[in-house]
Order: C-alpha cells, then structure tokens, then sequence
C-alpha cells in the first residue's frame, strides 16, 4: 500500500465530515462498487431464493442475515482503489469471489453481530491480524469514535427502508384499484399471494443495493480518519512528497555535476591537441 497514491485528501476530520467524504468515495467509484455487490448478491441470493420460492419470509431472513457478506468484495476493492489500482471487470469478479471465499466465517459471525460493521470491516479484511491482536487493535481504533459508525448505521437503515417504502408506494400506484390487495398481506405466509410478497422482497432488495455503497464507504472514510487521527497518515504523506521532490532536486544536481565533470575532463584531455592544431592563433 503506498500513501502517496491516495486518491483523496489526507487530513483529520470529525466523524461526519469522514461520512461525508465517503459518500463522494461512493459516487466517484459507484459502478466498480455496485458490479462488485450485485455479484455477491446474485451468487448467494439466488440459490436461496430458489430452495426457499415458497417460503419468501424465510428467504427474505436469511439473505438480511448474510448481508454482511455481499459487503467483503466491494470493501476489498475500495481498500486497493483508492490507492490508486485500476481493475478490468474480470478482475472485479475474481476479486469479489475470492474476498467471499476468504473471509466468509467472519462476515456471518463477528461481523453480523456488530453495529459498527462498516467501520471494524477494514480491519477484519485488510489488516490480517490474530484474534488478540484485533482485539486490541479494534479497542485502540474505537477509543473517541462510538458515535461516528453507530450513527452511520441507523440513518443508512432508515434510509434503505425509506427507499423500500417509496419503490412500494410507487408499484402500488401503478396497480388499479379494482385489483389493489390488503398491502398487510405480504406478512401472511399464503400461496395465493406468492407474487406479491416476493414483488416487495424484491424492492426491499433494490433498495438494498442502492443504499450499500454509501455504508461501505462511510464506514472505510471513519477508518482511515482514525488511522489519520492515530498514526498520522497526512504528516506521512507530506514527507514523502517533500522527500520525492528533494529526490528530483538531487538527481538534477547529480547530473548536472556530471555534466561538468565531463566537460572538465574533455577539456584536459584535448586541450593540448586542440592547441597543437592552430599554434599559430593560440600563440
């Protein structure tokens, strides 16, 4: 990982400046972002949804259990990209399967259970440390930023419930009245009304999706503020810019001394018989 490839500004914020910077993350990556989630999406949802066609509720349950886990590709190819890497669509999808593949365990177990999933994530899948060790380092990492995360968490939830309630509001609007149902019944474990509770499922879904990318990277700006905040990632990279511009400094110094070096020694070398060649005008 190289700092000073960056692809924002390094400097310490307060929690929701960091959000702020991570909803611009979002829009500025959003298709790698959203390619990356709608895979993992579609490669875990779809066999349960069809196991389960009959059982939407139970469907529904247990693809909002696994969310975690559509979330591990998308933050792994964030953590690169911002540093600068670029990524092909095959490479997207290798990424995102093997992240899945990798760190499956912790996204359906310490990960589900934890409100401040989008900030502790980063150091589950990128830091690589042992069980002690993380939890350390998450104690250090958490130490002054409690509100920050928790309260990404409950205004993206209300805002992806917000979306689910519109998508309906808007179907439903589209629906004559003479064939309008008891909207009520999409709680109802009926086979006669199937279609309608996996038609709500499926706006649940979607506003899943499009709410995802802010979470991920809200909680990944939080984390990389407090590594700022910790370890002081913006002297860091203010030294190693003044150390790459002291570096051109020298290298032009150092040719510059060997330029004149080699004209010195030119000189010494083919004075005499440079002088040898017109005695006449020399003398």
């Amino acid at each position: 990982m190289k700092i000073e490839s960056i692809q924002v500004a390094l400097r310490e914020r307060n929690p929701w400046q960091a959000i702020d910077l991570g909803f611009d993350i979002s829009r500025q990556f959003s298709s790698m972002l959203y390619k990356s989630y709608c895979l993992s999406l579609v490669v875990i949802s779809l066999p349960i949804i069809l196991a389960l066609r009959n059982y939407p509720t139970w469907a529904s349950l247990l693809i909002w259990y696994l969310k975690p886990l559509f979330e591990v590709g998308p933050q792994t190819l964030l953590s690169r990209r911002i540093f600068g890497e670029v990524f092909s669509n095959r490479q997207i999808i290798n990424i995102t399967l093997l992240s899945m593949k990798q760190h499956w365990w912790a996204a359906i177990t310490s990960l589900r259970f934890s409100i401040r999933r989008s900030f502790v994530m980063p150091v589950f899948l990128l830091e690589g440390l042992g069980v002690k060790q993380r939890r350390k380092r998450l104690s250090t990492l958490s130490l002054g930023q409690s509100q920050g995360p928790t309260s990404l968490t409950v205004l993206l939830a209300h805002g992806e419930a917000l979306f689910y309630l519109v998508l309906l509001f808007i179907i439903y609007q589209f629906i004559p009245n003479y064939e309008r149902v008891d909207p009520m019944l999409i709680f109802q474990p009926d086979a006669e009304h199937l279609g309608l509770q996996w038609l709500t499922i499926g706006c649940w879904l979607v506003a899943m999706i499009l709410i995802a990318p802010f979470y991920i990277c809200g909680g990944f700006s939080l984390y990389l503020n407090k590594r700022i905040e910790l370890e002081g990632w913006d002297l860091e990279l203010s030294f190693k810019k003044i150390k790459n511009r002291l570096k051109s400094i020298s290298t032009v110094l150092s040719c510059l001394l060997l330029f004149s070096l080699a004209i010195n020694n030119f000189g010494s070398v083919y004075a005499d018989k440079i002088f040898m060649l017109f005695p006449v005008r020399w003398r």
